[in-house]
């Protein structure tokens, strides 16, 4: 009927374009997406209310049933608390505790009591027993439960024994026996004398725990609002051994025979909350329900109903809307076919004209007649575009001619390096190679299509043995290796670069092969140089050792003389020879002083240094305690930083450092009001930078390299010394790997700070 109808419309022959079809959907999507928003808002809302609707109902279910349970415990526990006030059952148990093994009329009179006077009370108690202070039986409805020892249950235990819950305690939920797999409930508390108080035992009551099914009659306390809800649903009690324990469907009573571990159940145990929602119950049926926790007895209780059963409303609206849905369809099927057939003929032209484009036809426009619509607009557009394009490709020609020049202008520099480099995939072929690759190896591009690079470079069958191409290949990072291959006529460094495509996909690398057989020439070459360097200075060395050791013999012969002819000839010389006998003795012990510092520089370099982790804090403290005379004496301030590091020195050879450092601070401090002297330390680049800072003269520019070397010192200030301490400190601190320099002047024209360094390394 519907094909008929398109036929009397003059459409059914009609071949509908991609656009018509794309606008046939459109139309369906505009009328479906409001029918289909109004829908779910609908359904939501309704879904919404009817779940808060029957959650309402159900947590009233859960709550009300949960007053009553309360209700129901309280209760028995008051009866079970009258029962230990009893003045006669006190006055038994306590005779009992007194009397030895013998009173059997106190125990039958007792028993007698319980029978008649308190579990003929109600007729759901089962049995009533009370056990002495150690746990045993000795009074009981039950007479065979006499004699029989129960300090192992809860219901003994927790009262009697735990001091921070004494009083009454409901032990919760057990079966009566093994061969009676009944409920009962258990509550207890403890008896005391009248005077005392002290504790004599535990009264015991055990309940029916049929009293449970009692208060599970849905129907006095469960209605049905609106008629939303269906039937009752379920209402059921899990213990804290997850059995069910009573159900409201079930009037019959419960067997424990029914397991309960749903994750609600799991969860309102664990987290002692309230849950409500869907979820699926012990049957595997998908439900709308809430769980209560009951912190009395460790119990949940659970109302329930089925999913499908709760949102029965829905179903009628899910109809309606289907049933709108198919009318909305129908019609637009109808009024997208009318709209699709009068563009169809204008479309086909424009896919006509793009084709004559896509083919390269630029000289004959679109026409689709006079059209002010957005349609008229696209054909004006696409002729547009044809001209632009005209354009565009006389450009493309221009730019096609660009990069050809540069591609041109990159391989005459590829060929111009004088390096061998070459481009090779993962397979170790060569893609690509510059002049001086087919120079030095004598071989054609057609022959590279056939050979491994190495058989190339090596003329072996495998990799180089540190193939840095290789590495790369693996790592995908540069790799560098030196490689001294007679095949390859010197030692070359080979360098590789792995090429990624867009995706970070290795597709290639750049092998760069540099020729360093005269740079390693020279290299041996001063290797060599600087043994022999190293020779001759310790020869020179040598030399001056000898020479000082063996000057100080005649030097020590000359004062000799010179005070045996002082003392012997003394009455014979006049001033003027006395004045020359006191000058030759004043050089001589310049010379000797000069011989031995000599000596002492020379040692520096020769002793063994004993390195080990040593505190500097420690080493400084020894150096200012040792020096302390000469502080107090020119009144200085001496600083030391807090927190010095530990470092890896020559304890010994450092505080010779500071205590020379320390020493000349003293002596070039000059009359500054403010004397002080610092002694700090930084670390900064691997080396730890310790300091002696003072507020003294200063030194001058051109002074701060030369009072490091040796018989070197400031002409301009009166202070003892030769000038050799800096430099034998020099030599410590280069021994330490290590080096030494002055920052001066400070602040004001005034002071000087001494640094050196030792690196930041610690002895395992």
């Amino acid at each position: 009927m519907f094909v008929s109808g398109l036929s009397r419309l003059g459409l059914k022959k009609m071949k509908f374009t991609k656009f018509g079809v794309k606008l046939f959907c459109f139309f369906l999507l505009v009328s479906l997406v409001p029918l289909g928003v109004v829908g779910t808002i609908v359904y939501k809302y309704v879904h919404d209310r009817t779940k808060d609707e029957v959650l309402k109902q159900l947590e009233s279910t859960a709550y009300n049933l949960n007053a009553r349970l309360n209700l129901l415990l309280t209760k028995r526990t008051y009866r079970v608390v009258d029962f230990s006030s009893d003045g006669f059952i006190r006055d038994c148990v306590e005779q009992m505790s007194l009397i030895p093994p013998g009173y059997s009329h106190i125990r039958d009179n007792l028993n007698t009591h319980l029978i008649i006077n308190k579990k003929g009370l109600d007729p759901n108690i089962l049995e009533v027993e009370i056990l002495n202070d150690k746990g045993k039986v000795i009074a009981s409805t039950a007479q065979e439960q006499i004699g029989k020892v129960k300090s192992h249950e809860d219901y003994f235990r927790v009262p009697f024994l735990s001091s921070e819950t004494k009083g009454t305690f409901f032990s919760g939920d057990h079966r009566r026996s093994e061969s009676h797999n009944e409920l009962q409930l258990v509550f207890s508390t403890i008896l005391t004398d009248k005077v005392l108080h002290r504790p004599l035992g535990i009264i015991v009551t055990k309940v029916k725990g049929n009293v449970l099914q009692e208060i599970l009659d849905i129907k006095k306390y469960y209605t049905d609002k609106e008629g939303l809800t269906g039937s009752y649903g379920e209402v059921y009690v899990v213990n804290k051994d997850k059995l069910m324990i009573a159900n409201s469907i079930d009037s019959g009573g419960v067997s424990f025979k029914q397991t309960v571990d749903t994750k609600v159940v799991q969860e309102v145990m664990a987290t002692r909350e309230e849950y409500s929602g869907i979820y699926e119950n012990y049957k595997g049926m998908q439900v709308l329900g809430t769980a209560l926790f009951v912190p009395e007895a460790n119990w949940v209780i659970v109302a329930e109903k089925n999913i499908n059963e709760a949102f029965l409303p829905l179903a009628k609206i899910k109809y309606f809307f289907i049933i709108s849905g198919v009318g909305a369809v129908f019609l637009v099927c109808i009024f997208a076919f009318v709209i699709s057939g009068n563009i169809n003929s204008i479309i086909r032209k424009l896919i006509e004209g793009t084709r004559r484009i896509a083919n390269g036809d630029l000289e004959h426009p679109i026409i689709i007649g006079e059209r002010k619509d957005e349609i008229g607009e696209l054909g004006e557009s696409f002729n547009l575009m044809m001209n632009k394009l005209k354009e565009s490709n006389e450009k493309n020609k221009q730019l096609f001619l660009q990069v050809k020049r540069g591609r041109d202008e990159w391989l005459n520099t590829f060929d111009a390096i004088t390096d061998i480099i070459t481009i090779h995939d993962k397979d170790f072929k060569i893609l690509r190679a510059n002049k001086a690759f087919y120079e030095k190896f004598n071989v054609n591009t057609a022959q590279l299509s056939d050979k491994k690079c190495y058989g190339i470079f090596h003329g072996t069958d495998m990799p180089w043995h540190d193939c840095p191409l290789e590495k790369s290949i693996e790592s995908l990072q540069p790799e560098y290796e030196e490689v001294d291959d007679p095949k390859m006529g010197g030692i070359f460094l080979i360098s590789t670069y792995p090429l990624f495509d867009e995706q970070g996909e290795l597709y290639g690398i750049v092998h760069q092969a540099k020729d360093i057989t005269f740079q390693k020439k020279v290299e041996r070459q001063l290797v060599e140089k600087a043994k022999e360097l190293k020779m001759v200075n310790k020869e020179l060395e040598d030399f001056v050792y000898i020479v000082s050791h063996d000057l100080k013999e005649p030097l020590f012969a000359i004062g000799g003389y010179t005070s045996r002819i002082s003392r012997v000839y003394e009455d014979t010389f006049d001033d003027k020879g006395k004045l020359y006998i006191d000058r030759i003795r004043v050089n001589i012990e310049k010379m000797s002083q000069k011989i031995k510092e000599i000596m002492e520089v020379l040692k520096i370099g020769r002793v063994t240094y004993n390195f080990k982790n040593n505190d500097i804090d420690v080493i400084t403290e020894d150096v200012v305690k040792t020096l302390e005379g000469r502080i107090a004496k020119n009144k200085i301030n001496v600083i030391i930083q807090d927190n010095l590091p530990v470092v890896l020195c020559d304890e010994r050879r450092i505080k010779d450092v500071l205590s020379n450092l320390l020493t000349n601070a003293i002596k070039f401090m000059g009359e500054d009001k403010q004397k002080q002297v610092k002694i700090g330390c930084e670390e900064n680049g691997g080396y730890y930078k310790i300091y002696v800072e003072d507020t003294g003269i200063g030194i001058q520019e051109e002074y701060r390299e030369q009072i490091f070397k040796i018989f070197r010192r400031l002409n301009e200030v009166e202070a003892e010394g030769t000038g050799v301490g800096l430099a034998i400190v020099k030599k410590i601190v280069e021994q330490h790997k290590g080096k030494i320099w002055v920052e001066s002047p400070i602040k004001d024209g005034r002071g000087s700070r001494f640094c050196f360094t030792i690196p930041v390394i610690e002895r395992p």
